[in-house]
Parts: structure tokens; sequence; C-alpha cells
């Protein structure tokens, strides 16, 4: 295995990881009933939601997972993905990170106690797309340097 097959293999483990820390957030957020931020603690109440704090999660939650989905689907161009994968991945990426913008600044509504109102359709089919690019690059990435180690393409 050559030094940046070692590289794209751990970018892709890596891949994987953030997906179930980010599973592992969003169970959280279901359980606990956090739609937005954290949950305020210690007797402070919970309180409504504003405009920035939108905002800034909408803006967190872009640079927090578009570096890494870019950087795989790069391993994957230098791996020899073909077209399909990563203009797949590239669409499903920029879908996602469309809807979930669109979810937290213009579709989800909040009463006076940050309690989301309405079905957040939007973010969750993002997160879908979002986890659907980064996880196909990096099983793209890990079938390819595999298979080529084992001799059966790649």
């Amino acid at each position: 295995m050559a030094a940046f097959d070692c590289l794209a293999v751990l970018g892709a483990l890596l891949g994987g990881m953030y997906i179930w820390l980010s599973v592992l957030v969003v169970r959280q957020r279901r359980l606990q009933k956090v739609a937005l931020g954290l949950a305020e603690r210690g007797g402070l109440g919970v309180r409504a939601v504003n405009p920035l704090d939108k905002a800034v999660r909408a803006h967190g939650n872009f640079i927090e997972y578009v570096p890494l989905a870019l950087i795989l689907l790069g391993f994957a161009v230098q791996k020899s993905a073909p077209l399909w994968v990563i203009a797949g991945c590239g669409v499903a990426l920029l879908l996602g990170r469309v809807c979930h913008a669109y979810s937290l600044l213009c579709h989800e509504q909040y009463d006076g106690n940050g309690v989301l109102k309405n079905n957040p359709v939007f973010r969750i089919g993002g997160m879908v797309l979002t986890f659907a690019a980064i996880g196909g690059a990096a099983v793209w990435i890990l079938w390819a340097v595999f298979c080529s180690d084992l001799g059966i393409g790649g």
C-alpha cells in the first residue's frame, strides 16, 4: 500500500467515524427534544430561537461537513473513481447542504421555548444526502485501495 493509499484509507475510516458521531448527536437531539444548539441546563431554562441562532448553526453545520466530504471526494478522484461516483456524491452533498440550510433558515418554526413546531423534513433529508455523499466516497476509497491490493480491481 502506497503512502497516498494509506492517507485515503485513513480519511475514509475517519469519514465513517464522523457519520457515526453525527448519528449519535441526532439521536440525542431527538431523545432530549433539542432541535437547535445545546439544551440549556442548570435552571436557566430554554429560550426562544432567534434568527442569529439559526444562521450560526446553518453556517457551522456547513463548515462541519463540507470540507471532509470534499477531501474524501478528492481522494476518490485520485483513486480513479468514475464520473458517476464523483458526480453522484457531489450532487448528494450539494442538495443535502442546500436542504439542510433551507430547513434551518426558512422552514423550521419554533415556539417561545425553543421547541420545534413543525417537521424538519428538509433537515433530515439534507443529513441523509450528506451522509450518503461522505459514506459513498469513503466506501469507494476503501474498495479501490483494497481491491487493488488484492488484484481484483480498483
